[in-house]
């Protein structure tokens, strides 16, 4: 779970354009990934190791954002990363 009181905005300055990752073990994201455990810390994000309904064990890396240009950079880069493992998958 993000904690998102405020939204992130274009003003570098300003003290809500922080989001603050609140993710503790047992929280459920998504509906879906209950959080066993937190793997790591960063300055800019935090991985925690996670279960599906299904038993399957995945990480999920939570990535704070600063702003709005940040939100859209990250959101660019999930795309990207979406087609390139799409086209890897043509490839074999």
């Amino acid at each position: 779970m993000i904690d998102q009181t405020a939204a992130p905005t274009d003003d570098p300055s300003s003290a809500s354009t922080v989001l603050e990752l609140t993710m503790k073990d047992g929280v459920l994201l998504d509906g879906r990934f209950k959080i066993l455990q937190i793997v790591g810390n960063g300055v800019n994000s935090q991985v925690v190791k996670c279960s599906d309904g299904s038993g399957q064990i995945v990480a999920i890396k939570a990535i704070k954002l600063e702003n709005m240009t940040e939100y859209r950079w990250r959101q660019t880069e999930v795309a990207i990363l979406k087609e390139l493992r799409y086209t890897v998958r043509l490839l074999h």
